[in-house]
């Protein structure tokens, strides 16, 4: 995996200014590398490169937002391929790593929701329409 393919300024200015896991997570979802970060990988690769990251004591804040931006971009994918792979990753060395966890598995995409479409009939008939006993009025000016 490339992980230069994050844009690491962009993304060590969103932490810094977070002063909520939500927040961070909301600006770090909005980020296009990062989506792409999580749509050219695989869920492994994905949870490879977390692990390496986190293994060493997590001190840089390079690392940091490395680990952060990698639990997030678990959110863009499919939630039946992650979900044993994601509940797996340690979180606990990360401050509001539970809180990330926890915010992306209820975001995750594509949950397999049925769809309602309820039965509306084609035409629309208005009341008067058919109806020949309404009355037309004309005025002179």
């Amino acid at each position: 995996m490339l992980i230069n393919q994050v844009s690491l300024d962009d993304l060590k200015s969103k932490y810094l200014y977070a002063n909520t896991p939500r927040y961070l997570f909301k600006h770090f979802r909005s980020s296009i590398p990062l989506q792409l970060l999580a749509i050219q990988n695989q869920p492994e690769s994905l949870a490879r490169e977390y692990n390496k990251i986190i293994s060493p004591d997590i001190k840089s804040l390079e690392n940091i937002v490395l680990a952060y931006a990698i639990l997030v971009a678990f959110s863009f994918l499919e939630y039946s391929k992650v979900r044993d792979i994601y509940s797996s990753l340690d979180v606990t060395k990360l401050k509001w790593g539970e809180d990330i966890k926890s915010i992306s598995m209820t975001t995750v995409k594509n949950w397999n929701f049925t769809t309602f479409q309820p039965d509306i009939p084609e035409v629309i008939h208005t009341p008067f329409e058919s109806d020949s006993s309404t009355a037309t009025a004309s005025f002179d000016l």
